[in-house]
């Protein structure tokens, strides 16, 4: 007895293991306007869909995220024209991509818009994207592929993408292999477009990093240069060199980086004081090493941190540990860990004697650090070296007034306070402030760090454990008062209840994917993801931490070292119902963006079939999944992709080579697994009909799917088909042609043959263009079965050059 669509057929042997229940399966019904052609496949337009669970609710388009770019640059930015402007138009005309990074980033975003207004791209819409910005760094879909989405394309356009921090889509471009990038930039020049990217360069400081992105041609703009031009114009690469001449030829970035702020503090008093700097500089450094050391770190880090103040100490922990935070933060951070500590007060006063003589008198008092602080903040502030400075975006954040003394207190702090970090590590932990809802990304990018490095330095005592500790004190951002139990089975099942509300959910898993995405850059602690990940699976009723590993795992599918089909098959095998059903869509969903890599992740899709020995009534949801797989993905894609055009939108055909050999052996290997015989226990037979059992079914879905790929590659009868793609179609039909049985061509045949004569049926009783379409359908469906029919007098046609470079 086989199963209806979706469902495993029923039984098991006595003792054997009973693998995981699929859910039952939801109908979907597709039809034409599901696709962007009036005159789309069959087996969109009228084929039945079966899809586990639910399908995924739409987000924002990606598409209304792009903004008009401003001819004006923002108030806390000055225009720059970086000298190698006339190299970056070359760039972009060679590749229509093209990579600016400099410190903080500013420099290059104001050369990239330097560039985006050039006259040579005066017809362009001229537009822009903030992947970092808060409201869209949180997209899982916004990555380097999307940005060849026909709907993002929709017209010639230049698009400036800034990228000052670490996000899924900076994670593209870094995993972005030659493939990739070769399908952007095919597409780019396809419909006429530009990118510009402009990074901060400190996120790509990473030797392996730089060798990553070496495929955008990255460009290294001058954030000197940019201080400078408006003050010297064409005499600023002078002052650039003179600069760097005094600093010497093994002076660092970081060397360099740490003027930076110094400089433009001269500048703003005028170019006279930035030259008097340069001239007392030039004096430093020719004197003796001890002498010039001293004349350059005019104040020691003992001095900032009072060993008699906590106070002091916990202003200068948070403006060492959390650089460019804003003054909001800083004074949320220093509270947090002073906490309910006093301090003593000593009150001084005047008052009279009862024999009239003046007296003093002081008295202590104990008070709450926090009220000191509150009262003092300036006077601290100052004591300890701090100053607040202007950022790029224009908001106010705290520095030193020294740069190097971030890093020396840092190292201070370490070596001779390192209890006292641990402590504030641990009050920062508990306090669950990673979680709150209000805090700047540079917070949390101080507090991930901070958290990170205390993990590499202690390792014993963070595993998986401590970081299921960790997540469950964000309690004060996510559900704010109650206890929290000890037990662990207790503690998840806390968080579940917690995390059920949506947008405690977003932002705990926005925060959670950031902190797991730098362990898992640091060997030291991968294992404690993994182990984590092992922790939630086992407490698998609770499904809102299953929800956690699938929401979690989408975001950190380009974080190297972590694969999410990995964990997805893990929640196909051990989960609920409900969370299959939010599985599969998202395995579905996770193929179409795979894009030129859609073989690689087919492949480990196809590693999910079951062992050819295995009974049906032994598969698991996983090899059920598989099996089926590359229908769902085609009706995915089915809806997202242009009939008749080439280089093909289909990633299917466009991520071939050129190489004859190896299209073969792809389309060899994609064929022997669309018509799988395992495939027709998930088809329900007619026992009226013999010509309707299960295999025949089976066959049906076969011939829909070579249907939509037969309009993929060739379009409409109506038009004119690409030569490349009606080679490709070609190869396509000889190659199934070469597996089938006599009896599996006749169920092919007639199942166009009837598809046919719907097509033909329905059209009369229908009029205008919804007639037109299904008799342009029964036209493909003739001109695909005569094709096919012919395919045993016709020798093998070769396809080199076939498929898009």
């Amino acid at each position: 007895m086989t199963a209806a669509p979706g469902a495993l057929p029923e039984g098991k042997t006595a003792g054997e293991e009973t693998p995981a229940p699929p859910p039952d399966p939801v109908k979907v019904e597709l039809n034409a306007r599901d696709g962007n052609d009036g005159v789309i496949s069959g087996f969109v337009a009228q084929q039945t869909i079966y899809q586990y669970g639910e399908r995924l609710k739409g987000e924002t388009p990606v598409i209304s995220l792009r903004e008009e770019l401003s001819p004006k640059l923002p108030q806390s930015l000055h225009p720059f024209r970086a000298p190698n402007h006339g190299k970056l138009l070359e760039i972009l005309d060679e590749r229509r991509i093209v990579l600016l990074m400099s410190y903080r980033e500013r420099a290059a975003f104001a050369a990239g818009h330097a560039l985006v207004h050039d006259p040579q791209f005066k017809s362009k819409k001229k537009r822009a994207l903030f992947p970092t910005r808060r409201r869209d760094k949180s997209r899982v879909d916004l990555d380097l592929m999307t940005l060849t989405e026909k709907d993002f394309l929709d017209d010639d356009q230049i698009l400036l993408i800034e990228l000052d921090n670490k996000c899924t889509f900076l994670e593209s471009v870094m995993a972005a292999g030659d493939g990739v990038l070769s399908t952007v930039c095919d597409k780019l020049e396809h419909h006429s477009s530009y990118i510009v990217l402009s990074v901060d360069e400190r996120l790509l400081d990473d030797e392996e990093v730089a060798e990553q992105i070496g495929g955008f041609s990255p460009q290294a703009i001058s954030h000197l240069l940019y201080l400078l031009s408006p003050h010297y114009a064409a005499h600023a690469t002078d002052w650039e060199s003179k600069f760097r001449d005094l600093l010497g030829p093994l002076a660092t970035k970081q060397d360099q980086r740490q003027y930076y702020q110094r400089i433009a503090d001269y500048l703003a008093r005028g170019t006279a004081e930035f030259e008097r700097f340069l001239q007392e500089l030039d004096t430093t450094m020719h004197l003796a090493p001890e002498l010039r050391t001293s004349r350059l770190r005019t104040v020691e880090p003992s001095v900032i941190c009072k060993s008699d103040s906590e106070v002091h100490k916990a202003a200068a922990f948070v403006a060492a540990c959390f650089p460019e935070i804003n003054q909001k933060d800083f004074d949320e951070f220093v509270r947090l860990l002073l906490g309910k500590q006093t301090t003593t007060k000593e009150d001084v006063r005047q008052g009279l004697r009862r024999d009239g003589k003046l007296i003093t008198v002081r008295e202590k008092k104990e008070e709450l650090c926090t009220d000191q602080w509150t009262r003092d903040a300036d006077k601290i502030f100052a004591d300890c070296h701090l100053r607040t400075v202007v950022s790029g975006d224009g908001s106010w954040i705290v520095d030193f007034c020294e740069p190097y003394l971030r890093d020396e207190l840092r190292s201070y702090l370490d070596q001779h306070h390192p209890w006292y970090v641990r402590r504030q590590c641990e009050r920062l932990q508990k306090s669950g402030v990673l979680f709150y809802a209000d805090i700047s990304p540079k917070a949390i990018e101080g507090l991930v760090q901070l958290f990170i490095e205390r993990a590499i330095v202690d390792p014993t005592a963070f595993g998986s454990s401590w970081l299921l500790q960790f997540v469950v004190s964000g309690r004060a951002a996510l559900a704010g008062a109650g206890e929290i139990p000890d037990a662990m089975d207790a503690m998840l099942e806390w968080l579940a209840e917690k995390l059920i509300e949506q947008h405690i959910r977003d932002r705990f898993q926005e925060r959670l994917s950031i902190l797991i995405r730098e362990m898992l850059d640091r060997d030291e602690i991968r294992s404690v993801v993994r182990e984590f990940f092992e922790l939630l699976i086992a407490s698998k009723e609770h499904d809102a931490l299953l929800d956690v590993i699938l929401d979690l795992a989408p975001r950190l599918r380009f974080v190297p070292g972590f694969d999410p089909l990995t964990w997805m098959k893990r929640l196909l095998d051990q989960g609920s119902k409900a969370v299959q059903g939010r599985t599969i869509p998202r395995v579905i969903d996770l193929a179409r963006r795979s894009g030129p890599q859609i073989y690689e992740f087919l492949s480990t899709i196809h590693d999910w079939l079951p062992e050819s020995d295995r009974e049906p009534d032994r598969y698991s949801l996983s090899n059920a999944v598989a099996i089926d797989f590359p229908f769902h993905y085609c009706a995915e894609m089915a809806k997202r992709v242009t009939p008749g055009v080439w280089p093909s939108q289909h990633p299917l055909f466009y991520a071939l080579s050129d190489d004859d050999t190896e299209v073969r052996t792809k389309l060899s290997w994609l064929i022997d697994w669309i018509i799988d015989a395992r495939g027709a226990i998930f088809v329900k037979p007619d026992a009226s009909d013999p010509l309707k059992s299960a295999e025949a079914g089976r066959m049906g879905l076969v011939a829909d799917l070579v249907e939509h790929w037969a309009w993929v590659l060739e379009g409409p009868p109506s038009q004119t088909p690409p030569p490349e793609g009606q080679t490709l179609l070609c190869v396509t039909l000889e190659q199934l042609d070469s597996k089938l049985n006599p009896r599996e061509r006749m169920w092919l045949q007639r199942s166009w043959q009837r598809r046919q004569e719907e097509h033909a049926k329905e059209a009369a009783t229908k009029s205008g263009d919804e007639r037109k379409s299904l008799i342009a359908r029964k036209t493909k469906l003739e001109q695909l079965r005569m094709r096919y029919f012919s395919l045993t007098s016709v020798p093998k046609i070769p396809v080199q050059g076939a498929t898009a470079s």
